[in-house]
């Protein structure tokens, strides 16, 4: 039986990939664990549950991938150790999720270059245009509400990255992780869309932990 370690890392590195890619890893990997491959722990449950609800919140998903992420919720249920403390070789969530020390050495600079985007004017400018309402999904729109919220600052690659982590810093520092607005959800979804298609991998932002990462994804 494998260690999940690895596998924890790679459900998070999953989460700025397309939808079928993240739905095909959350496969491979819980039949792993029903099959006695790969070790179960409350960690990895709880990643698979991180990509579950990226699937179910991405304004793309599918029914036929809202239908999956139901079935693999409940399959994902069934061997976390935490919801089956009835099992006898089940041990303690301590020895489960140790408390591990902050480690000495400052975290990997996430890119952010604070300034270049105004995030609430980057908001109002896409609320300006579109209103509380999505426009129709598709590539063209996309690219639009993109450039609508950049203003001034050309679309490519590092303005994709840096309009990402602008919103994530404003959500941790300005709103307080307090419910995003439909223009910002609007934004976020266009920005996984275009870096799916354009194979950008966005960075994980460092002011954010793994919940508030998962409310702001949501």
């Amino acid at each position: 039986m494998i260690g999940s370690s690895g596998i924890e890392k790679a459900l998070e590195a999953v989460l700025s990939e397309n939808l079928d890619s993240r739905l095909l890893l959350l496969k491979k990997n819980i039949a792993a664990v029903e099959n006695e491959n790969l070790k179960s722990t409350h960690r990895l449950c709880r990643a698979m549950r991180l990509v579950i609800s990226s699937v179910k919140a991405n304004p793309a998903v599918t029914p036929e991938q809202r239908q999956l992420c139901a079935e693999y919720s409940g399959r994902v249920r069934n061997f976390d150790p935490r919801r089956n403390r009835s099992r006898p070789d089940e041990v303690e969530p301590a020895e489960l999720d140790p408390v591990k020390p902050r480690p000495s050495s400052p975290p990997v600079p996430d890119g952010f270059i604070r300034g270049l985007i105004d995030p609430v004017a980057a908001i109002a400018r896409v609320s300006f245009k579109h209103g509380s309402q999505q426009p129709p999904w598709n590539t063209d729109n996309q690219v639009e509400v993109l450039r609508t919220a950049l203003g001034d600052v050309p679309l490519d690659t590092n303005a994709v990255r840096q309009l990402w982590l602008t919103l994530a810093y404003d959500f941790k520092e300005r709103l307080v992780g307090s419910d995003t607005a439909p223009q910002t959800k609007c934004i976020l979804a266009c920005i996984c869309a275009h870096a799916n298609r354009n194979q950008i991998a966005l960075p994980t932002p460092n002011c954010l932990n793994l919940i508030e990462e998962l409310a702001f994804r949501s």
